[in-house]
């Protein structure tokens, strides 16, 4: 009878997939909305991020079968982190949305918040899971409340300016013309590549924008405005597609920086 027993204990545990390991092989993300997320961040006083993907993107794939399902990861932020996985060009949930309210335009994307929900830092495309975790580590302390918004007619009142005057504060240096980039636009005003420059940095969220200057004609000099560079033409061009969905980017190409 005790063989009996056992016998259907054992058989029980190798139908039921046990293995004798408690811990998972794949990081568990928050099945709720993004609010009952931000909840339980600052019911838990865990930090939380978000994970932006496609489904037509290959690196996202890659991070879910190389970071996701590592132990490593799984070891670290099931205890430290709360994490929600969005498809971010889904308007069927709050993808999509989720993704224009924080201005993400590159899929795989992670955004880390603090259990208040103050945006700390982004990660775009593929990254080695020992420097994901690293910058989890960077930020898993963090405290702090989102900056209020501005409606926009407050951001209307603070850049208005005398007609034909503008003060831009300039930080420059050259860039290699290596990897690919997508301009957005062309003048042959310099104040207006300076007006586009702050409007892609500020309210766009972009955090690298070139300035291409061809010198051919000196009489006739062109100001391309340039997002960029990434490494690989497959980034650029996943890049281009998102942006050519929004009316704002109508026009925007692919460019290789060594052909500038």
């Amino acid at each position: 009878m005790r063989k009996l027993i056992l016998s259907i204990i054992t058989s029980f545990f190798i139908l039921s997939g046990f293995t004798g390991y408690s811990q998972s092989d794949k990081f568990y993300f928050f099945d709720g909305s993004y609010k009952q997320l931000q909840t339980r961040s600052l019911n838990s006083k865990k930090p939380y991020f978000v994970y932006f993907y496609a489904n037509w993107s290959r690196i996202a794939k890659k991070m879910n079968d190389e970071v996701f399902a590592s132990s490593a990861f799984v070891n670290y932020a099931e205890s430290k982190y709360l994490g929600l996985k969005v498809d971010g060009e889904s308007i069927i949930d709050e993808g999509e949305a989720l993704a224009t309210q924080y201005g993400v335009l590159y899929f795989p994307s992670i955004l880390i918040f603090t259990p208040e929900g103050k945006l700390m830092d982004r990660i775009s495309g593929f990254q080695a899971t020992d420097k994901i975790i690293a910058k989890l580590k960077q930020y898993e302390n963090a405290t702090g409340a989102p900056e209020p918004s501005i409606s926009e007619s407050e951001i209307q009142m603070v850049s208005s300016e005398k007609p034909g005057e503008h003060l831009f504060k300039i930080s420059a240096k050259r860039q290699a013309r290596s990897g690919f980039g997508v301009q957005v636009a062309t003048y042959s005003n310099y104040r207006n590549a300076f007006t586009k420059l702050l409007e892609l940095e500020n309210e766009k969220f972009h955090k690298n924008v070139l300035v291409f200057i061809k010198e051919s004609d000196p009489q006739n000099l062109q100001y391309k405005v340039i997002l960029g560079p990434f490494i690989n033409q497959e980034q650029a061009d996943a890049y281009l597609k998102i942006l050519q969905k929004q009316p704002y980017y109508k026009g925007t190409v692919l460019v290789e920086m060594s052909d500038l």
